[in-house]
């Protein structure tokens, strides 16, 4: 029975290490398979020579109707992942609209920024739209056993390149569906010999080369480049690296695909992935005071006012005795706290020849032009009345 134990444990561990090493294995190919008419080979068979594949799709209702104005117009205020070519940080990127990245993209006249990685943006697409209609027809390229399945949408402002990076997912399927697009790729083996290593950045499970390795340039000569056009299809096996470079309307669609026995093989990825993410701090955009909008009312201190802006309303709660002395006679308000006087108190009723004695005899010119702007002062002769509660009658005119 021991026996029977160790045999089975032995082609368990067996199968799986040979599963392993085909996941994690590449071919010495570098060249591109081309599939120009319908065959008859089974679509694994053409996948399992880790080559770059292009295939065209006879089928092109869908192809011309997926643009980026199409996106914008019926998804303008949804988030998109910008990238930066220039930056120092490839993994770096920022969230912006979709109208916005599209006016980004054409108003670029230095050929730096992209988009891809919009994980969460086809997510939220609805599953009747066209979009959808498009990556429904990648589940032809889903291998058995599928474990995983991202969708993405990529396109850049005219001959923008993309940073260098490749894919650890077992399946990654492209499809032009406007424009040209522009590819480079190398093979993983020639990568080693020019000593080009890939740093992963496990907040987004991306690996893009490190020190901005630029594969348009004159120092890689060995690298395959193709143009796919609109309407076709093409893969990238994984761990070959590659560059895309967009023309104004390129516009792509995005599959990924990973099996079961590739997350076994990428299993160390996946753990360091789940533990960033979970211990990863977060972190803060500074944003100065200077660039905040200088429309903001409370963003004005009121000492820097000018001098014929408006005073402010002064609220119910201030007391009398903090008014300007001039403006005692002002007329009370319902809006003003005043004590009311009972019935019992006596108010001296002030006749117009005692204010005038009182005053001098500009004294009537000069209250009214020391009078802060916000407070009315009744002339001597106006009539007023003082409102009393509905209990008392209505006093007679001053």
């Amino acid at each position: 029975m021991n026996y029977l134990h160790i045999l089975v444990t032995f082609i368990v561990v067996l199968f799986v290490y040979i599963h392993i090493q085909f996941q994690l294995s590449h071919s010495q190919e570098k060249d591109v398979y081309v599939l120009d008419v319908p065959v008859t080979i089974p679509i694994e068979e053409i996948f399992e020579l880790k080559q770059p594949v292009v295939m065209h799709l006879h089928d092109q209702s869908l192809t011309g109707d997926l643009t980026k104005n199409i996106l914008s117009e019926q998804f303008p205020k949804f988030d998109m992942s910008v990238y930066d070519n220039t930056r120092e940080v490839t993994h770096a990127h920022i969230l912006s609209s979709c109208s916005a990245t599209k006016e980004l993209f054409n108003d670029d006249t230095e050929s730096r920024y992209y988009t891809e990685k919009n994980y969460n943006f086809v997510n939220t697409i609805p599953p009747n739209n066209i979009f959808k209609g498009m990556l429904q027809k990648h589940q032809l390229f889903e291998p058995p056993l599928c474990s995983r399945k991202l969708f993405d949408i990529m396109f850049g402002s005219h001959n923008s390149t993309t940073s260098t990076q490749y894919s650890v997912m077992y399946r990654n399927i492209f499809t032009v569906t406007k424009g040209n697009l522009h590819v480079k790729m190398i093979h993983p083996n020639l990568a080693s010999e020019h000593k080009i290593t890939v740093k992963p950045n496990y907040t987004d499970m991306s690996f893009f080369a490190e020190g901005n390795i630029d594969l348009w340039g004159d120092k890689y000569d060995e690298t395959i480049e193709l143009v796919v056009k609109e309407g076709e299809t093409f893969s990238i096996p994984p761990y070959w690296l590659y560059s895309f470079r967009y023309e104004h309307d390129t516009f792509v669609t995005c599959s990924y695909f990973n099996s079961y026995m590739t997350e076994i093989a990428t299993l160390p990825h996946t753990v360091l992935y789940w533990i960033t993410k979970f211990t990863r701090p977060g972190r803060a955009v500074p944003i100065g005071r200077n660039d905040q909008p200088s429309n903001v009312a409370h963003d004005e201190p009121i000492d820097k006012l000018p001098n014929d802006t408006a005073i402010e309303k002064p609220s119910n709660d201030t007391a009398i005795d903090k008014l300007p002395k001039d403006a005692t006679n002002e007329k009370p308000s319902n809006e003003t706290a005043v004590e009311k006087p009972s019935n019992e108190t006596a108010i001296e009723k002030p006749s117009n020849e005692t204010a005038v004695e009182k005053l001098p005899d500009d004294g009537v010119v000069n209250t009214l032009q020391k009078t802060p702007v916000g407070i009315s002062v009744p002339e001597p002769d106006t009539d007023f009345d003082i409102t009393k509660t509905n209990n008392e009658p209505r006093n007679s005119e001053i």
